[in-house]
């Protein structure tokens, strides 16, 4: 369950970078 939430965040970490690049 852990490893899936810190998965989970790192996406969408990821994720808020990539659209901040835009």
């Amino acid at each position: 369950m852990g490893k899936n939430l810190s998965a989970r965040l790192n996406d969408d970490i990821q994720f808020l970078t990539k659209k901040r690049e835009w």
